[in-house]
């Protein structure tokens, strides 16, 4: 099988999702804190939408009401569904600010707030509210508490509910809600986290969301950003231009950002143009434990303003010992009968530092000049003596950064460029001497934002094999003295929708793990469709009916821990085939994992198998995870053993 036809089959089989369990839990009493005659409390559970259960009228809203229901055994619950009561389409005598609490099993009496709703839009399409949990809950009892009633439809503040249940859906252990009143509540925005790109795919480059941050980075005129991971969440961006020198001389600065690129801080001055004129343009790599740099310098002392290629070295990324000249041999480029030599190139805007697996060092820049340049190239064994090597790419494009990722057991290398206009060429090969003149993907400017028209810079944001994004340095006018850094992220695509309306075909991000949703209304009842990072056509996920308002935040557990659950069957051929287990309880994240992935509860052992079916490791489970450092990185059958239990799942390791 493959990999192309396994990964269609686990998309479609994630997207359809065979239900572990998925229920309305049976009612078998219930109770409330006052009632209207003729509006009892039994109309909450006879199945008939249109007979309604009323509390006592009030002439205030800030009056106390509840309605309680009560299970048979104790169960789990992580949803609740109520039907308003609706008059002429608009919901009516429905609270305006309420929690929803559970009677814990250890304390009978006490009631628990497992979700609290305040200034709740009123629903206008006749329709069930039906809101989950932040986590999934064990008990005998759910209550609806009203702390600020509605009014009905003659001005008196009531509680009422024309149906109320509570149930369990296995979807909600994957896309979970987190809490209401995010910062993008008033701009009618929910986040949907959990968005950021899996491994690496050169056929996944189209789906892309730009940072609501306009710009991500702000000081007067800066661009060429850098970005190194360090550590963990932690990563530090490199970036030149003016900043706070109060001057129009370029140096290199960084800022750092512990909480991948949610907050930017301890920005540095790491780069000083002295005793030159500039110092831009840094391309840095963690080199082992050595941070390594190249960057153009321009002297006052060249007449033709001639850009140079300098580098710098430093332990930490932040104390930098630089103004070290690099040397170049063999280069000489023979151009309508006249020799340019690298004495007399003009460097400026590109020097991508990348090294290979076999530690080699290489170099990718321009020369201005040269009439309608090319991309060129050169190597070093030691990061300072370059030797040119010949034409890396035949076209007039400023390379700007230089990645590499494992696809399908090959090694494929991604080229960042523009050319000072509204786009980013993005450009793959398989070899390090040559990029096609074609690019993968073309990423034009941001549409909503009128200050990015002129791209000047861009560098890619990886993280072991994933793409996870780029800044880039923009200016609004063709004369380049205002740039500015933004992002785009390669992210999922999150779609919700009913039959009314429908979001999410052009949406923003905030960091590379969350999608912002754009609303025309409060409130809505309907389904999330995630798909995925690279096309946004490929199905990963449905959610179940879900009521969604603006300021939601929801988590989407990745495609790969959706809870869709197979059993291996062994035939006589020793092949698997897969098949729906309906009593899987067992979950694992994260997926994709590199290092080790955790459980949510105890198992005996686990047999992993490859894309090819051939068993890789079979071992014992202690502490509720599993060690998988050791396997390369490829598409994995997992199954999991507890006692007669045999779950099969999939997994993703990078």
């Amino acid at each position: 099988m493959t990999k192309k036809v396994l990964f269609s089959i686990i998309a479609l089989v994630f997207f359809n999702f065979i239900h572990i369990k998925s229920q309305i839990i049976p009612i078998s009493g219930k109770s409330v804190s006052s009632e209207i005659q003729g509006w009892p409390k039994d109309y909450l559970t006879d199945g008939i939408d249109g007979t309604v259960w009323s509390s006592n009228t009030h002439s205030t809203a800030a009056n106390a009401e509840n309605v309680t229901i009560n299970f048979a055994n104790t169960s789990q619950v992580n949803f609740v569904k109520l039907m308003p009561r609706y008059v002429n389409g608009t919901a009516t005598g429905f609270p305006k600010s309420f929690k929803i609490q559970y009677r814990s099993t250890s304390v009978p009496i006490q009631f628990t707030t497992i979700r609290i709703e305040s200034d709740f839009p009123l629903s206008k399409r006749n329709e069930n509210i039906i809101l989950s949990f932040p986590q999934t809950i064990n008990t005998k009892s759910i209550r609806i508490t009203a702390d600020e009633l509605g009014q009905d439809n003659v001005g008196n503040f009531v509680f009422q509910l024309g149906e109320i249940s509570a149930g369990y859906d296995d979807k909600f252990e994957i896309f979970k809600y987190v809490n209401n009143n995010s910062q993008f509540k008033s701009s009618n925005t929910n986040e949907i986290r959990g968005t950021s790109a899996s491994a690496f795919n050169p056929n996944h480059l189209a789906e892309w969301h730009f940072d609501v941050r306009k710009p991500l980075l702000d000081a007067p005129n800066i661009y060429a950003p850098s970005i190194v991971k360090d550590n963990g969440s932690n990563w530090k961006i490199f970036y030149g231009g003016w900043d706070y020198a109060n001057s129009t001389h370029d140096n290199i600065y960084n800022v750092q950002s512990n909480d991948n690129f949610s907050t930017f801080t301890n920005k540095s001055l790491v780069v000083s143009n002295l005793p030159y004129k500039h110092a831009n343009n840094a391309s840095v790599i963690k080199d082992n434990n050595k941070w390594k740099m190249l960057y153009t310098v321009l002297k006052d002392t060249i007449p033709n303003n001639r850009n140079t290629t300098f580098y710098g070295t430093s332990d930490n990324g932040l104390i930098w010992n630089f103004n070290y000249e690099i040397s170049m041999s063999n280069y000489n480029i023979l151009v309508n009968n006249t020799i340019h030599t690298w004495q007399n190139a003009d460097v400026n805007g590109s020097n991508v530092l990348f090294k290979d697996d076999a530690g080699l060092y290489h170099m990718y820049f321009i020369n201005y000049d040269i009439p309608n340049f090319h991309v060129f190239h050169a190597t070093s064994p030691d990061f300072i003596n370059y030797n040119y090597v010949g034409i890396a790419q035949e076209k007039t494009m400023i390379p700007n950064d230089l990645k590499s990722f494992q696809f399908n057991n090959q090694k494929k290398y991604l080229l960042a460029s523009h050319l000072n206009n509204d786009k980013i060429e993005l450009t793959l090969s398989d070899n390090l001497n040559s990029f096609p003149v074609n690019p993968n993907k073309i990423l034009s400017e941001d549409p909503d934002n009128p200050n990015d028209q002129y791209i000047t810079s861009v560098g890619l944001i990886s993280d072991n094999n994933i793409l996870m994004g780029l800044m880039y340095g923009a200016s609004s006018n063709s004369q380049l003295m205002d740039n500015k850094i933004y992002a785009a992220w390669l992210q999922k695509k999150v779609i919700f929708k009913n039959n009314f309306v429908q979001w999410g075909d052009r949406e923003n991000a905030y960091g590379p793990d969350t999608t912002l949703l754009y609303l025309d209304s409060q409130v809505e009842t309907g389904k999330f469709y995630i798909y995925d990072e690279g096309t946004g056509t490929i199905p990963i996920f449905e959610s179940p009916e879900v009521t969604m308002k603006s300021g939601d935040i929801w988590n989407f557990i990745n495609y790969g821990n959706t809870g869709t659950t197979i059993r291996a069957s062994q035939s006589s051929d020793k092949k698997s085939t897969l098949i729906p287990d309906q009593q899987d309880s067992i979950l694992f994240y994260p997926n994709p994992s590199k290092d080790k992935i955790y459980l949510n509860t105890d198992i005996d052992y686990v047999e992993i198998y490859d894309s090819k079916g051939a068993l890789v490791d079979k071992k014992k489970v202690s502490d509720k995870e599993i060690s998988i450092s050791h396997l390369k990185p490829d598409i994995y059958f997992i199954i999991l053993f507890k006692g007669k239990q045999k779950i099969q799942k999939t997994l993703q390791k990078l």
